[in-house]
């Protein structure tokens, strides 16, 4: 996992890689890490390549929430952990939707938490269902799909790296496969991986890609609960 520190004190950035060392050899989960000063300092087609942005909320005149609303808004899907050492920014850094908030005079316990929460994660992404069906079969990542779509005795599977894939195979086993994932049905025809849900407004999940879904109005209610049960469940990470 990439990773990269954007805070404008230098003499921060030796304590936090050095601590973030200690807890990801404990965890044996490797995170390579870069600091910088600045976002400008990147680049974009640097950032592009990065899994994981640490950033401090107070930088100079700039706030790290509008930088990583910013970010998220152009590259979609970047995990955005908060770094501060004032946790009355807590409650407004939720605007962001971050994975985590870390506060600088907890540090090395914050770290342990979050590289612990990374490890189950990537895990997570990185772990397969086979798909059987009459005279074949196939792997497939649940992490790595945005949504699905029942087309009749197959299944349109929408990838995080924009491709589609087609099995021959109904939603509800489908779905009965990813059922240790984050998925929720918003139609009998869809469900969604809550991942890379962004927000539900109207009759519509909007996705981080800005991919909108829309929900039958059986689905609303249910909809409704579950995504706000899972932001709910990010808060209580941080």
């Amino acid at each position: 996992m990439k990773a990269v520190l954007i805070d404008d004190n230098e003499e921060f950035h030796w304590t936090f890689q050095k601590a973030l060392e200690m807890e990801t050899e404990r965890a044996d989960f490797p995170i390579d890490l870069t600091c910088r000063s600045s976002l400008e300092d990147i680049g974009w087609e640097e950032a592009d390549d990065i899994d994981l942005f640490f950033i401090d909320i107070e930088l100079g005149g700039v706030s790290g929430i509008d930088l990583a609303m910013g970010l998220q808004k152009r590259s979609p899907g970047k995990e955005i952990v908060f770094v501060s050492a004032y946790d009355q920014y807590i409650q407004k850094s939720m605007l962001a939707r971050p994975r985590f908030f870390v506060c600088k005079v907890n540090l090395e316990k914050d770290l342990r938490d979050v590289v612990m929460f990374l490890k189950r994660q990537w895990q997570q992404r990185h772990a397969s269902v086979k798909v059987i069906w009459k005279g074949g079969g196939t792997e497939i990542y649940p992490q790595r799909i945005l949504w699905c779509e029942s087309q009749g005795h197959y299944v349109d599977i929408y990838l995080d790296d924009g491709r589609k894939a087609v099995l021959r195979t109904g939603l509800r086993q489908l779905a009965a496969l990813f059922s240790d994932f984050h998925y929720l049905r918003i139609h009998n025809r869809r469900i969604v991986n809550l991942e890379y849900v962004r927000r539900f407004e109207g009759s519509q999940v909007v996705l981080k890609d800005g991919t909108a879904l829309g929900v039958s109005r059986n689905c609303q209610r249910e909809v409704d609960k579950g995504i706000r049960e899972w932001f709910e469940s990010l808060y209580r990470q941080s």
